[in-house]
C-alpha cells in the first residue's frame, strides 16, 4: 500500500517524527510538505494520526497520471468509485499542494464540475468544496464530511507527472484546540510551549519500540504541565513534573485534574513536586527514562545588547541541569530538549554541545545527512521550530548518556 503524508509547518521535525514512529526507511520526498512511502509494514492511518503531532493528511495514492489523462471520462470515473452514492447528500473536494496550482486550476474546476453533474443525474445533492487556498485545510474537511460521506482529492506535481491520492484522515483540530485553550491555567506571560511540538518531542524519545505502560517520564520545567498532558493523551501511564516555582506545581496539578475529569485517560502515576532543576537529584529517587522538557529560555522580551548576557546565564542553567540528568535518568534512557536561538543580526546558539559531549552526552541523531531538508537545519545541523519574525527560535535535541 502507498500513502502520502502532507506535513506541518515545520515538515522536517514531521518527517522526523513519522520515520521514527513508522518501521521503514522508504520514503520519498515531494515537496517540502509531501511525503511518501511505500510501508514495508502495514499500520492503520487513523491510529497514527491520532499520535502524530507534525502531521496534518494521510491519505492513500490512487496512482500517477499524466495531465491529459485528468480530463478523461475514465479518471473522472475512478474518482466517482471512491465516492459513497448510497446518501442523500456528496460532499468533495480537492487540495493541490505545490507552486504550480494556477497551472492547473482550470482542469481541477473542469474534473470537479463532471463530477457534479455526474452525481446530482442520479438525484443525489453534491457539493464542491473550495477554499480560498490551493488545498483544503484539515478543519474544511472535518467541517464538511469529507472523510466519512465525501472525498477529499490530493494532486501534487511528481517526477512530470501528476500524482493522485485521497485524504484517509487528517489532524483533529477540535481536540487540540480543546486541550490547548480549555485548560483553567494558560500563563501566557511565561510562555506556553505548542501542544502540537510537545507531542512530537515525546514521539521522538518513544520511537516504535517503547511500550508507554513501561515509560516514566519527567519534565523538571513542567510550567502549567503542557508536555506532561500531551504524554497523557498518548497513553503514558506514569508522568512526573517539576518545577522550582511553586506557582507551577500548582499549575500543573489544577490542569491535570481538569484532564482527568474531561477524558477517559487513567494513570499510574502522576507527581509533581517542588524543585530546582540544579539539585533535583536529591529531591526524587527515581530513575526515569524519558526526560521530555522545555527549560526556561530567557525573558519574553530581550533586546539586543542582552543577549551575550543571556546566553552565559542560560548556558550556566543547562549545564547544571545536565550534571544532574544523569544521576536521574536511566541506562538507554532519552532526554528531548529545547534550547533557546536568539535570531537577531544573526542566530545566537547556548555554545554548550561540546561541553555536553564532554560530560558524556550524545545527541542521538546525525540530521547532517537529510540533504532534502538541509534548508530547514540550523548552521549546527540541528532541528529547528518556529514561526516568521520570531526573536525566540527553539532547537529540539535528543541526547542520550554514554558514559
Amino acid at each position: 500500500m502507498k500513502y502520502f503524508f502532507i506535513l506541518g509547518k515545520t515538515p522536517l521535525l514531521s518527517f522526523i517524527e513519522i520515520r521514527e514512529l513508522l518501521e521503514t526507511s522508504n520514503f520519498k520526498q515531494v515537496s517540502d510538505n509531501v511525503l511518501l512511502t511505500d510501508s514495508l509494514k502495514p499500520f492503520n492511518p487513523n491510529k497514527l494520526q491520532k499520535r502524530l503531532g507534525g502531521t496534518i493528511k494521510i491519505g492513500k495514492i490512487l496512482g500517477y497520471y499524466k495531465r491529459k489523462e485528468l480530463k478523461t471520462d475514465n479518471f473522472k470515473s475512478k474518482i466517482l468509485d471512491l465516492l459513497s452514492l448510497d446518501g442523500s447528500r456528496i460532499n468533495f473536494g480537492f487540495s493541490f499542494y505545490g507552486n504550480q496550482f494556477k497551472n492547473f486550476k482550470r482542469l481541477i474546476k473542469n474534473t470537479a464540475l463532471f463530477i457534479k453533474k455526474d452525481i446530482k443525474s442520479k438525484n443525489i445533492s453534491c457539493r464542491w468544496v473550495t477554499s480560498k487556498k490551493p488545498y483544503l485545510s484539515s478543519v474544511v474537511v472535518r467541517k464538511n464530511n469529507l472523510l466519512d460521506k465525501g472525498l477529499d482529492i490530493v494532486i501534487t506535481k511528481y517526477n512530470k507527472k501528476l500524482l493522485i491520492g485521497h485524504t484517509l484522515t487528517c489532524q483533529d483540530f477540535e481536540k487540540y484546540s480543546y486541550f490547548d485553550y480549555s485548560k483553567p491555567e494558560r500563563p501566557i506571560k511565561k510562555g506556553i510551549i505548542p501542544l502540537k511540538l510537545a507531542k512530537m518531542m515525546i514521539n521522538f524519545g518513544l520511537g516504535n519500540k517503547f511500550d508507554v505502560k513501561k515509560v516514566n517520564l519527567l519534565d523538571p520545567f513542567c510550567g502549567s504541565g503542557t508536555i506532561l498532558i500531551s504524554a497523557a493523551l498518548l497513553g503514558i501511564k506514569n508522568i512526573y513534573g517539576s518545577d522550582k516555582d511553586k506557582k507551577s506545581i500548582i499549575y500543573t496539578q489544577n490542569n491535570f485534574n481538569w484532564l482527568i475529569r474531561n477524558s477517559n485517560i487513567s494513570l499510574n502515576k502522576a507527581k509533581f513536586f517542588r524543585s530546582d532543576v540544579r539539585k533535583i537529584s536529591q529531591n526524587t529517587n527515581q530513575k526515569f527514562n524519558l526526560i521530555v522538557t522545555e527549560p526556561y529560555l530567557g525573558p519574553l522580551k530581550i533586546k539586543k545588547q542582552d543577549v551575550d548576557q543571556q546566553i552565559n546565564k542560560l548556558s550556566e542553567l543547562y549545564l547544571k541541569a545536565f550534571k544532574e540528568f544523569k544521576h536521574i535518568l536511566s541506562k538507554k534512557g532519552k532526554i528531548v530538549i529545547i534550547f533557546p536561538v536568539f535570531d537577531f543580526d544573526k542566530r545566537h546558539f547556548l555554545p554548550i554541545l561540546k561541553d555536553l559531549n564532554k560530560m558524556g552526552w550524545k545527541q542521538e541523531f546525525d540530521f547532517s545527512t537529510l540533504s532534502n531538508y538541509k534548508n530547514h537545519l540550523s548552521k549546527r545541523n540541528t532541528l529547528l521550530y518556529f514561526r516568521l519574525n520570531q526573536e525566540v527560535l527553539r532547537e529540539v535535541l535528543i541526547f542520550n548518556y554514554n558514559k
